[in-house]
């Protein structure tokens, strides 16, 4: 299924710039990350959002920098998904510094898939997240005049809207109700 998302937004996100295409990355996996159920992941996340932070200062002219997974042995099924899109999100801001736009989009793609596949939040969730911070990202890279390989600058950063984790996870253990409580 989240192939069939990404295919359906692919023109739109590698026509963004390619240091804008490896933030939305970023941000979809920072939001991947902090939307992840209880369940004792929260010494993960500390390391996960750590990474989200050195992709977005390399869009900002900060030297790519290395992903390291997180040292403690994460639980199979949930994180790594998270962890695959965290490693190809910094490896598409690595990709960026070297100019290497085909190979950045390349990660960009993989990581916004893993991101989508992460159990912290079903599909709609990750489209809207997906589509909102494509729209807003594109809007912003157009009114500030961000060339497609030109780095980004603070005001990108600063006319985007925070991402914050969810007011209310549902414990890991509840299955998910698509209804939301209706049936």
């Amino acid at each position: 299924m989240s192939h069939a998302i990404l295919h359906a937004v692919a023109a739109d996100i590698d026509a963004l710039p390619v240091f804008a295409q490896v933030l939305l990355a970023s941000r979809l996996a920072r939001r991947a990350t902090l939307w992840l159920a209880g369940g004792g992941h929260e010494s993960f996340r500390g390391e996960l959002i750590a990474a989200c932070d050195a992709v977005e200062r390399c869009t900002l002219g900060a030297p790519a920098v290395t992903f390291v997974p997180p040292s403690l042995p994460f639980p199979a099924g949930i994180l790594p998904f998270i962890v695959e899109a965290c490693a190809r999100a910094s490896l598409a801001a690595g990709c960026a510094c070297q100019g290497d736009c085909a190979s950045c989009s390349a990660q960009v793609h993989a990581s916004l898939a893993a991101s989508l596949e992460s159990p912290g939040f079903n599909k709609l969730q990750g489209s809207i997240f997906l589509a909102g911070d494509l729209s807003l990202i594109s809007w912003v890279c157009t009114e500030l005049r961000i060339g497609h390989t030109q780095r980004l600058t603070q005001g990108v950063l600063e006319r985007l809207t925070p991402v914050h984790p969810p007011d209310q996870v549902p414990p890991p253990h509840v299955e998910f109700d698509p209804t939301f409580g209706a049936r």
